[in-house]
């Protein structure tokens, strides 16, 4: 006679067969349960450190908007406190700036023959100077005369002998 078990859907030669079968599968069911539930206890673990790591990430979001309101509310005020305090000092300097330059345009136009003028004020010391001549005439005669033309001959010989 052949013994079937509904529970595995399975036919078995011995009732002993059976029983065994049927315990081991219920071992099995008990424990694949007893792993399931354990693996519903730790999610629900990991599911609480999420929740409260979304809530520290919003609050972190929150107070890093609130610090960046007061920053930039700091900046700006500091930046109006700067812009007033060297208002003044920004428009005498320009002011400086441009009688300096007309000071120096009038000297120049009155001086076309050439001038060496230095301008010392305390470590500052600036040198101006116009010679009175073409810079294009000049050039253009040192380049026509013999001595430059020798020159460049001469380098060129040197240079052919230590390149090619």
């Amino acid at each position: 006679m052949k013994y079937y078990s509904e529970k595995l859907d399975k036919i078995f030669e011995t009732e002993k067969e059976l029983e065994a079968a049927e315990k081991e599968h219920a071992e099995a069911e008990a424990k694949k349960a007893e792993a399931k539930e354990l693996v519903k206890k730790e999610s629900e673990k990991v599911n609480d450190a999420f929740k409260a790591l979304n809530t520290a990430k919003r609050n972190y979001n929150k107070t890093v908007i609130e610090a960046r309101k007061v920053y930039n509310k700091a900046v700006i005020d500091a930046r109006d406190v700067y812009a007033l305090a060297i208002d003044g000092a920004e428009k005498a300097r320009i002011a400086a700036e441009k009688a300096y330059d007309e000071a120096l345009k009038n000297f120049q136009s009155k001086h076309p023959e050439g001038y060496r003028l230095t301008l010392k004020d305390g470590d500052n010391v600036v040198t101006i100077s116009n010679y009175g001549y073409d810079n294009k005439s000049l050039n253009a005669e040192l380049v026509k005369s013999d001595s430059y033309k020798a020159f460049n001959e001469a380098l060129d010989k040197i240079l052919n002998t230590f390149l090619w």
